[in-house]
Parts: structure tokens; sequence; C-alpha cells
């Protein structure tokens, strides 16, 4: 019923307020029915803006660092092949996206071989704050995609 500029508008902007009330202190209670609309939210910005990250983060931001670091992949992957059963299922999923994908590959393959060096260094205070900055900066940019 709207266009898909209006919809990423809506998530940009969405997630840009949640991180940025997050940073100020603001506190989500974790119930189960905020998870839920928690999975309904990183289920809708997957699908209509690519961005499942901060609905997610904004509710489990409070998990200590290795365990929304686990949490957030397997997320992630669960989102990944949803979309791609999806894509799949309505014929939206050719040789483009499978050289996109071929594009990935290099930056995973160096992304699993830093985390070993890098992964002691995100259990510190740092993290939580550095998590939200990036879930702000997604909004954002999808904010300016659309508007610029």
């Amino acid at each position: 019923m709207v266009s898909d500029g209006v919809i990423a508008l809506l998530v940009g902007s969405l997630a840009a307020a949640g991180a940025l009330s997050l940073l100020c202190g603001f506190r989500i209670a974790r119930t189960p029915g905020v998870e839920v609309a928690t999975g309904m939210g990183v289920g809708f910005s997957s699908m209509t803006a690519a961005l499942p990250g901060p609905a997610f983060v904004l509710t489990f931001s409070d998990m200590k660092p290795a365990t929304l670091r686990g949490t957030v992949g397997t997320v992630f992957l669960m989102v990944a092949v949803a979309a791609l059963i999806g894509l799949l299922a309505t014929g939206e999923f050719g040789l483009y996206e499978i050289e996109l994908i071929g594009w990935l590959i290099p930056g995973i393959i160096l992304g699993l071989f830093l985390a070993r060096f890098v992964r002691p260094l995100l259990d510190r205070a740092w993290f939580r704050p550095a998590v939200l900055l990036v879930a702000l900066a997604g909004g954002i940019a999808l904010i300016l995609r659309q508007v610029l």
C-alpha cells in the first residue's frame, strides 16, 4: 500500500530512534510479548529494508557480549534462510543474486579469520554503546538513502 521508499524510511527512523533512546539510558523490559514483537520487527525490517539488526539489538542489548554475538549470528542466519526461501519461491533469486553472494564471500572469510584476534577486545565496557551506535548509523544511513 506504500512504496518501498516509505517503508525503508519508516524502518530507518524506528531504528535510529530506538538506538538513540537506548544510548540516552532508556531500557526495554524484556517480556515474552516484547520478544515476539522483536521477532516480527526483525522479520519486517529484514524483508523490507535489509536491516535486521536494530530491532534485535534494541531488545537484547543488555546481553553479555559473547552471548549477544552468538545470538545475533544465529538470528541473522535464520533471517537469511527465510529470505532465500521467499526469494526462491517467488522467482526473485537468480544469477545476479548469486554474483552478489560471490562478492560477499571474501569479506566473510576475512571476518572469520580476524574474529579470533578481535573477539577478546569486544568484551569491554564500550561494546554496548558501540553496538547501539552501529544500529543508529544503520538507521540514519537508511533514512539518508531515501531522502537523498
